[in-house]
C-alpha cells in the first residue's frame, strides 16, 4: 500500500513540474496585449494572469522555487523506490529513468505546447499559479531581495532597452501579413509608417519635369481648362518654365470665383511657395507644415512635391 501511495505521489510530483514548466513558457511568451483586450471585456482570468505576465520576477521566482521541490521530491521518491526493487544499484537506475522522464514529461513537452497555446496554458493556470504566488512570497521576496544585491554590486550594469525595436516590429507585421491577418496594402501602409522618420523629400517628391503647372504666362482659358481637367485641390505656379515656381493655387479660389462671375486675375490668387531641400527629413517637414499651415512644399533645387 505504501508503495502505491508512492507511485501516485510520483506521478503527481510529474505532473506538477509539467505544471511549473509550462506556466513559465506561457508566461514567457503570451501577448499581454490581448490579456488585456481580455481584462477590458471582463475576463476575471484574464486579469488574474495579466497581474502574472507584469511581475514577471515574481512569477518566475514562484515558478522556479516550485519546479526545484517537486523535481527534487520526485527524484527522492523514485530513488527509494528503485533502491527496494533493484537493491544498491537502484539509485543510479532511478537517476537515469528519473532524467528521462522528467526531461520528456517535465520539461520538453509541456514546454512544446504551452509555446504553441501560451494564451490558453495563461489563462488556464493563472488562479493556481497566482495562489502559489501567495504561498511562496516570503521565500520569493528574499531571492529578489537577493538578486537585486547582487545586481547593484555587479559590474555589469543592466542597459535600459525598449521592450520591441523598430525592426522587430517591422518583422511582426511581416508576420501577421503572411499569417493572413493584414492585407498587403495595410502591412505597407504600417511599414511606411515606421519608416517615415527616416525617409527625406528626396525619397518622397514628384521630380519637377513630372510635376502639373500652371504657368502665370499662358491664358486664362488654358489655365482654367487644366484646372478642370486635372481636378488637383492644389497646382503649382511657374512662370515661363517649371524651373521658376512663384507659388501654390489653391483651386478652390479660383473655381469659386468662376461661379460668382467675378474678374479673374490668377496672378492675385497665387499664394506664397513654401520651398524646402530636398535632404530635409519628412518628420521635420510634418513640423514644418503644421507651423506654416501649409501642405504643398516646392523643392529649390530640381525637384518638388506633388
Amino acid at each position: 500500500m505504501d508503495d502505491w501511495f508512492s507511485y501516485i505521489l510520483l506521478v503527481i510530483l510529474i505532473a506538477l513540474s509539467a505544471f511549473f514548466s509550462a506556466s513559465e513558457t506561457a508566461y514567457t511568451t503570451v501577448n499581454k496585449i490581448r490579456l488585456q483586450n481580455y481584462v477590458d471585456a471582463g475576463s476575471k482570468k484574464a486579469k488574474t494572469a495579466l497581474f502574472i505576465a507584469e511581475n514577471y520576477d515574481r512569477t518566475l521566482t514562484t515558478i522556479l522555487i516550485g519546479n526545484n521541490i517537486v523535481n527534487i521530491g520526485a527524484s527522492s521518491i523514485a530513488t527509494l523506490l528503485f533502491v527496494k526493487l533493484f537493491g544498491p544499484s537502484g539509485a543510479a537506475i532511478s537517476t537515469a529513468v528519473m532524467t528521462i522522464l522528467i526531461l520528456i514529461f517535465g520539461e520538453v513537452l509541456p514546454k512544446s505546447f504551452a509555446k504553441e497555446s501560451s494564451e490558453k496554458f495563461a489563462l488556464a493556470f493563472s488562479r493556481s499559479l497566482r495562489i502559489l504566488m501567495t504561498v511562496f512570497w516570503p521565500v520569493v521576496f528574499l531571492f529578489i531581495q537577493l538578486k537585486n544585491v547582487a545586481k547593484h554590486i555587479s559590474p555589469i550594469k543592466e542597459e535600459e532597452t525598449p521592450t520591441v525595436t523598430e525592426q522587430e516590429l517591422k518583422f511582426i507585421v511581416e508576420s501577421i501579413e503572411d499569417e493572413g491577418v493584414l492585407e498587403k496594402q495595410e502591412s505597407e501602409l504600417v511599414q511606411h509608417a515606421l519608416e517615415f522618420d527616416e525617409k527625406t523629400v528626396q525619397e518622397v517628391l514628384t521630380p519637377r519635369v513630372d510635376m502639373t503647372t500652371l504657368d502665370i504666362e499662358d491664358d486664362l482659358q488654358t489655365n482654367i481648362g487644366l484646372v478642370l481637367t486635372e481636378r488637383f485641390s492644389r497646382i503649382p505656379v511657374c512662370r515661363g518654365t517649371s524651373d521658376r515656381i512663384i507659388g501654390i493655387l489653391h483651386t478652390k479660389d479660383l473655381l469659386e470665383a468662376l461661379v460668382r462671375g467675378d474678374a479673374i486675375d490668377l496672378a492675385s490668387m497665387v499664394q506664397p511657395a513654401f520651398f524646402v531641400y530636398k535632404t530635409k527629413k519628412l518628420s521635420s517637414l510634418l513640423a514644418d507644415f503644421k507651423r506654416n499651415k501649409t501642405h504643398v512644399p516646392s523643392s529649390p533645387t530640381t525637384t518638388a512635391e506633388r
